[in-house]
């Protein structure tokens, strides 16, 4: 299993084509966050997405995100592609996603192949719910 800390990363935000996108990055990793508030696509619309890549790949299957937060629990999420949807998700992991996230706390993605450690700047300040 590889294995990498990124420290003092700061959350970039933006606006792309009506959605607000939050990413932070590591050398050879990286985790976007993308929401969709305004609903611009829709109330069906699957835009609001978290997309991962570690170690220079896509993310694939399920990946463990561990936060260094007592008041969040590690949480699983599938992804296909790199790109794990809320919709697919359940409410209270995907809750437990963007809490964790919004903490500011250290956070790690873990799959069977890579292990990436993410020690932000600051917390993730989102539209995200």
């Amino acid at each position: 299993m590889s294995s990498a800390t990124f420290a003092d990363n700061t959350w970039d935000a933006s606006l792309t084509r009506g959605l607000d996108v939050y990413n932070i990055e590591g050398n050879t990793s990286s985790v976007k966050l993308i929401c969709d508030p305004e609903k611009v696509y829709g109330e069906n619309a699957d835009e609001t997405k978290l997309i991962v890549q570690l170690a220079g790949a896509d993310a694939q299957g399920q990946v463990h995100i561990a936060f260094d937060s007592p008041d969040v629990p590690t949480i699983s999420l599938e992804f296909a592609h790199g790109v794990s949807l809320k919709k697919a998700a359940d409410t209270t992991v995907w809750e437990n996603l963007i809490k964790g996230l919004s903490s500011g706390s250290q956070f790690a993605l873990v799959t069977k192949d890579a292990k990436e450690i993410y020690i932000p700047k600051d917390a993730l300040n989102s539209s995200c719910t």
